[in-house]
């Protein structure tokens, strides 16, 4: 003999489905109530009745949790980069004390911060291409431009780099070229 599930551990399909059989009883005695099909179906349309009350309960509060779990990760979200502002604002009154006083490396018991140069310096020129020397030029087919690494490796070689952050105008093969040095922090 098979054991019946006890109604708490029925599913919602399950009650459905028990209560269309009770509905195909139904039909097949023409209609006739008896007392077993209506005890059978106030249970199973109850117990129908409270699992949709459920799952109704149990996904308004999933809803709820999700729309609270959105406005926390936004809180979140907007703490990280209010943080990681901070932080940063802190590095660059740090790195302009140092600029200030001169110090290119600071020794403390945790750390060692220095100042470190961002790249290399931008370099940029109002002479047109057409008038810049060959040996600034890097030839791309249908293209001439500066190459920056070239004439950074030129200026270089005549000692005309300047180490201080800053925007530099600098001449060189009677050209006038912008260099602009910056620098971060580098701790560790």
């Amino acid at each position: 003999m098979v054991k019946e599930k006890d109604d708490e551990m029925v599913s919602l399909k399950e009650t459905s489905e028990r209560l269309m059989d009770i509905f195909m009883e139904l039909e097949e005695s023409g209609g006739e109530l008896t007392p077993e099909l209506e005890a059978g179906l106030a249970r199973f349309t109850e117990n129908r009745k409270v699992k949709a009350e459920r799952i109704v309960k149990f996904t308004r509060r999933m809803k709820t949790q999700a729309a609270a779990l959105k406005v926390e990760a936004s809180e979140i979200t907007a703490m990280a980069s209010r943080k990681a502002k901070a932080a940063s604002n802190l590095e660059r009154y740090l790195l302009a004390e140092m600029q200030a006083l001169g110090e290119k490396k600071m020794h403390t018991d945790l750390f060692t911060i220095s100042r470190a140069r961002i790249g290399i310096p931008r370099i940029e020129t109002d002479v047109p291409v057409e008038k810049l020397p060959e040996k600034f030029l890097r030839v791309i087919p249908e293209e001439r431009r500066l190459d920056k690494k070239i004439a950074l490796a030129i200026m270089k070689a005549d000692s005309k780099v300047p180490v201080e952050p800053g925007i530099y105008d600098v001449e060189l093969a009677g050209c006038k070229f912008r260099v602009t040095v910056s620098e971060r922090l580098s701790v560790s």
